[in-house]
């Protein structure tokens, strides 16, 4: 054999078994939308922390969250979103097939999740997302940001009277 061949099959040995342990990740190829096309897409929009860290289930992967606030949710999310309500919150959990787009959540951290019912093999609907969707991690408390304005012009229109 000759060197090249030698190194060229090595090179296909090294790729293969890093695609096999998972140490290659492929680069997921979508196109950011805006985010009215993705409010618009979605079926649930909602702010969670995570209660426990992405797992492995099957030929997929699910996160279960804590719902702190709905932005939106369609008639069917309700009804998948109403399967885990446990006592004193509301649970959702997030399934994807595995894919090089999938949306990894990390353990005790909140997002904004931007959610499409899914249909498995057998029909059910499941809620899912994807890096493309929109879904992201919130740094800062979405209370504070949005009463931040609101704070502001009720000072403004005080001293405006004063």
């Amino acid at each position: 054999m000759s060197k090249k061949k030698i190194i060229t099959l090595f090179l296909a040995c090294l790729s293969g078994f890093l695609l096999y342990t998972g140490q290659a990740k492929a680069i997921c190829a979508c196109e950011q939308a805006a985010p009215e096309v993705q409010e618009a897409a979605a079926d649930a929009i909602f702010i969670g922390k995570t209660i426990g860290p992405t797992e492995a289930a099957g030929n997929g992967i699910w996160t279960t969250l804590v719902v702190e606030s709905m932005k939106k949710e369609t008639e069917a999310a309700k009804i998948i979103m109403a399967a885990t309500v446990m006592p004193g919150e509301q649970r959702v959990r997030i399934a994807q097939r595995l894919s090089n787009c999938n949306f990894v959540f990390e353990a005790d951290k909140t997002y904004l999740v931007y959610a499409i019912i899914a249909q498995s093999e057998k029909g059910v609907g499941y809620l899912s997302t994807g890096q493309c969707a929109g879904t992201k991690e919130i740094t800062e408390e979405p209370q504070a940001q949005e009463d931040l304005p609101e704070q502001k012009s009720e000072e403004q229109t005080e001293n405006k009277g004063q």
